[in-house]
This record gives C-alpha cells, structure tokens and sequence, in this order.
C-alpha cells in the first residue's frame, strides 16, 4: 500500500535536487529518480500473488527495497558529510518567521 507513497517520495527528492539544487547533489537527485522508477515495481505487487511481482519476488521485494535502501544510505551520508564540512556556521539558527537574533 505505501508503494505509491514511496515511489512519490523518492521523485519529489529528485526533483528538489535536479530543479532546485536543495539538499543534495545534483547526482543525487538522478540517483533518486532511478531508485523511484526501481521503487515503481514495488507497485506489482498490490495485483500478484506469486512470480516475480509477488511480494518475496525478485521485482516485487529486492529490486525496490534495494533501492530505496541504497538511496536512503547515500543521501543521509551525503547529508552529514555537507554538514561536517560547513560545520555549524552553515546551519541557519534562527530569524525569519521565528523572530530569533540574526
């Protein structure tokens, strides 16, 4: 059932970063469109039962899960690592809406 929501996750992520150049590189953000289009074919297995789309299949469970995963992985490391390199002073503390020092 959250096929489609991961599916849809994982294209707004592709284009946040392709169009917009936020939060990851802008290989990155084609790396989730694959892992999205991959993750797709976890939707096969709302309509089988058995073969490759079912949901233990090799279409149904690996591919898509491995994907995700993969992706998952590589955008939280690239995360961290941005972090780790701006250090704090590339975090926004405050102002804005919230009304904090600038």
């Amino acid at each position: 059932m959250a096929a489609f929501f991961g599916t849809s996750m994982l294209w707004s992520f592709a284009l946040l970063s392709v169009r917009q150049q936020a939060l990851w590189p802008h290989w990155l953000g084609w790396a989730a469109a694959t892992a999205g289009l991959c993750y797709s074919l976890r939707i096969g297995v709302l309509f089988s039962v058995d073969g490759v789309f079912a949901a233990d299949g090799t279409l149904g469970l690996f591919v898509p899960v491995v994907a995700l995963t993969t992706w998952l992985a590589v955008a939280s490391i690239s995360l961290t690592l941005r972090l780790y390199r701006e250090g704090p002073a590339g975090l926004s503390t405050g102002g804005g809406a919230t009304g904090g020092p600038r």
